[in-house]
C-alpha cells in the first residue's frame, strides 16, 4: 500500500534554491560528502531529513529503527491518555501498537490507494492484529492535517500533550510512523513508510 518513496520525497536536494549551501551527515552527526552520503542513503535501514539552519540546509541519514525501554510511569501515562482521548477502557498487561501521524507531508498530499483497496487493506490488517492476542492497536495524530481517507476509515485521537511524539518521534517522519511497546516498557519503533507485514512481524517477536 505505502510505494511512495521516503527517500525520493525528502532527498531531492535539487530543489534547493541557487546559491543554497549543503551540508551532509551520516547518522552518526559526522559531515561527510553529498556522494557518500548518496551512496549510504541507499540502504532501506537509513532515512534522510533535511533541517534548514539560517542560510545552511543540513541534510542527516537516521537510522529507521530505535529500540529501548521507557518507565512504568510512561507508560502508564501514555495509556492513562489513550484512554482519555479515545473514550476506552485499556488493559495495561496488553502489549500496544501505536500508529503515529505527525502532519501534512507528500506522501498524505498526493493521489494515493482507492478507498476500496485501502478498506480491504485495512481489514486484512486488522484481522491479523487480533489473532495475535494479548495485543492492541491505536492510531494517533500530532496535527489532524493530511489524515483525509484514513480519518474516514480509522478512528483516529489525538495525542494529548503529545506525549508520544516527544518520547518516541523526535523528528517530523513522513508516511507515518509506529511503535510498539510491551508491557515491561521495552518498545520498538519505526521511523518513515511501513507496510502491515513490518508491524505483525515484529509484534510476533516481542510476543515469543
Amino acid at each position: 500500500m505505502y510505494k511512495l518513496s521516503v527517500l525520493f520525497i525528502l532527498l531531492l536536494c535539487s530543489v534547493f534554491s541557487f546559491g543554497q549551501e549543503v551540508h551532509f551527515f551520516d547518522e552518526n552527526g559526522t559531515r561527510i560528502t553529498k556522494e557518500q552520503f548518496e551512496k549510504q542513503r541507499i540502504h532501506s535501514d537509513k532515512l534522510g531529513l533535511s533541517f534548514q539552519i539560517g542560510k545552511i540546509t543540513e541534510t542527516r541519514l537516521f537510522l529507521r529503527t530505535k529500540t529501548g525501554i521507557i518507565s512504568q510511569e510512561i507508560r502508564n501515562q501514555i495509556i492513562s491518555n489513550l484512554q482519555e482521548s479515545s473514550g476506552k477502557v485499556i488493559n495495561r498487561s496488553e502489549m500496544i501498537i501505536i500508529n503515529y501521524h505527525q502532519g501534512k507531508d507528500m506522501c498524505n498530499s498526493s493521489g494515493g490507494t482507492s478507498l476500496p483497496e485501502m478498506k480491504a487493506y485495512i481489514s486484512s490488517h486488522q484481522r491479523k492484529i487480533k489473532r495475535l492476542g494479548q495485543t492492541s492497536e491505536y492510531h494517533l495524530y500530532a496535527t489532524k492535517e493530511g489524515l483525509r481517507d484514513y480519518y474516514l476509515l480509522l478512528n483516529w485521537y489525538p495525542d494529548l500533550n503529545l506525549l508520544v511524539e516527544k518520547t518516541f518521534f523526535k523528528y517530523k517522519y513522513p508516511c507515518k510512523s509506529f511503535v510498539i511497546i510491551k508491557p515491561d516498557g521495552e518498545y520498538y519503533a519505526f521511523f518513515g513508510e511501513y507496510s502491515s507485514d513490518q508491524v505483525i512481524n515484529q509484534a510476533k517477536k516481542f510476543l515469543k
